[in-house]
């Protein structure tokens, strides 16, 4: 097709060295009409494929990305989400359960790292965990 890309199986142009274009060229890689040797596109969709193929393994999540942008349409993350009043009030023993037993994990002896994440895993349902797990999950499927 070009020096810079070829077609995919759908026509699709794609960058035969991306990470050249990006590096040594410093090329704008997602303006929908200007993407430098990625190459042009004269629809929406093509542009989304093009994309895509450079993140192998979640191409169907960076079209949908693409599409919910272009809609306005904030996909929010699980980070990006309310924090639910469960997790408020459970944080600070979890933060202390999660430091005692990440260092105890870390530097305990090999053969006692298993039993040690039992007991970190037994800490944090004590803590409150299972309740802030299904909260934040209640909470992310409210908006998805």
């Amino acid at each position: 097709m070009g020096i810079n890309n070829d077609s995919n199986e759908d026509g699709v142009p794609i960058a035969k060295d991306a990470d050249y274009n990006q590096k040594d060229k410093d090329w704008i890689r997602t303006d929908l009409f200007l993407v430098g040797n990625q190459g042009y596109f004269t629809d929406t969709e093509s542009f989304n494929l093009n994309i895509a193929a450079d993140n192998p393994g979640w191409e169907q999540y960076t079209i949908d990305d693409y599409e919910a942008a272009l809609e306005g349409t904030l996909i929010a993350g699980p980070l990006d989400l309310p924090a639910p009043e469960s997790q408020v009030e459970a944080s600070n023993d979890l933060n202390i359960v999660r430091e005692n037993y990440l260092t105890q994990c870390i530097t305990c002896k090999p053969e006692e790292v298993e039993g040690k994440y039992d007991e970190w895993r037994a800490a944090a349902e004590a803590a409150g965990i299972q309740q802030v797990l299904a909260d934040r999950e209640a909470v992310y499927d409210s908006v998805h």
